[in-house]
């Protein structure tokens, strides 16, 4: 139960975190117009965190020093389920193969975790305690959506291989 709770709770700390991301990647905005944000739910985060123009920098610093890595591993973290996938459903069983393509897979998730984990810590390290706090706030907010989410998403997983593998077996 608190394994399920925190890693719900790293999602939706990873979703409000790429919403940063997208947020802060586009070029700073005139400093008399406001910043223009395609969702109305992360606009209002903003605001509520109500950042300051160097803050806004510095968010958006961190976000393309990690971007083009970050880019890489998510390459490399869909390549390896693809190579994993493809070995549990060869037509020849090779059990070492499996055993070596899950290793790949899961050092990309590490990876993945760790960038994002170092991303996520540089931008709590931008805000201040009362935006920390704000910031928070809109995390437990967001998680029971995260939850709903996290399932559906489980599920057409499931569904999506097993199709996959059903499709395998007809000649």
């Amino acid at each position: 139960m608190k394994k399920s709770k925190f890693l719900y709770f790293i999602l939706a700390s990873l979703f409000v975190c790429l919403s940063f991301s997208n947020a802060f990647s586009q070029d700073e905005p005139p400093s008399d117009a406001p910043p223009k944000m395609n969702n109305s739910r992360r606009q209002n985060i903003l605001q509520e965190l109500n950042l300051s123009q160097n803050q806004i920098r510095q968010i958006r610093r961190i976000n393309q020093e990690n971007r083009s890595l970050l880019r890489a591993t998510q390459d490399r973290l869909r390549e390896a389920s693809k190579n994993l996938d493809a070995a549990i459903y060869a037509d020849v069983l090779n059990e070492p193969d499996i055993q070596s393509k899950m290793k790949e897979l899961q050092m990309a998730q590490t990876e993945m975790i760790k960038i994002r984990a170092f991303k996520e810590l540089a931008i709590r390290k931008v805000l201040e305690p009362a935006q920390l706090s704000k910031f928070r706030e809109a995390s437990q907010n967001f998680q029971p959506k995260m939850e709903k989410s996290g399932a559906e998403g489980l599920y057409r997983r499931l569904n999506r291989r097993n199709r996959k593998f059903n499709s395998r077996a007809r000649p």
